[in-house]
């Protein structure tokens, strides 16, 4: 059997990337919901005021919790903003990492370690472009 590579469009990995973005926000949403709230409640239990008691104990009475007093919607609160900014950035990761990878294989004539270590780099640094917020003025 003869192995042929089909080659990926530009437009076909974007699209692709969007849609790994979308569907792994929407899947790990209610993880995040749950990392979220636990990290508040260290803020606002240990840092503003030491006499708050803990609302949540652990990951697994989060996620009682919040399943109790909220429905299953409590885990998806937040979605929209979410899918809003993190989809696109995760889009524009994967396609990065994608078109970086090609272009480094091109220039190595194989995939290895560093054509992988590169393209992360690369996408990483593209994302950051776009995705991290810039001081604008120093004081």
């Amino acid at each position: 059997m003869t192995e042929q590579k089909k080659n990926v469009t530009p437009v076909q990995s974007t699209i692709a990337a969007s849609i790994a973005g979308f569907t792994g926000r929407i899947i790990l949403h209610p993880i995040d919901t749950i990392k979220a709230r636990l990290q508040v409640q260290s803020i606002t239990g240990s840092v503003i005021t030491q006499q708050t008691q803990a609302q949540y104990r652990n990951t697994i009475d989060a996620a009682i919790k919040i399943h109790a007093s909220e429905d299953f919607r409590g885990f998806y609160r937040g979605l929209g903003v979410s899918l809003l900014f993190t989809a696109p950035a995760q889009t524009l990761y994967l396609a990065s990492y994608d078109a970086a990878k090609k272009y480094f294989g091109k220039a190595s004539g194989e995939e290895n370690f560093l054509v992988h270590f590169g393209s992360g780099f690369a996408a990483e640094a593209v994302s950051c472009l776009f995705w991290v917020p810039h001081v604008c003025q120093a004081k």
